[in-house]
């Protein structure tokens, strides 16, 4: 799987994925969060997105946000690749 930086183009994806964990964030959650942080994500050999997670840096702060991993593959370090 690669990691890569994500963006407007993967908006379904980035509302499905939560979906799988049982969080209900919508399209525009996601728009919010693209525009003002970083959403970084491992895509599956068939491109689907399987892990994501958003660096919201502000100044001499930043944190992590929408951390999720598929269920599936919790446990494999995808999150702390994230």
């Amino acid at each position: 799987m690669r990691l890569e930086e994500l963006g407007a183009g993967d908006l379904e994806a980035l509302v499905a994925l939560p979906a799988s964990v049982g969080w209900l964030d919508s399209v525009a959650d996601w728009r919010t969060l693209l525009a003002c942080a970083r959403v970084f994500g491992h895509r599956d050999d068939a491109g689907a997105i399987v892990s994501c997670g958003a660096l919201v840096d502000h100044g001499e702060v930043a944190f992590v946000a929408k951390m999720v991993v598929r269920p599936e593959l919790q446990g494999h370090g995808l999150g702390r690749a994230v």
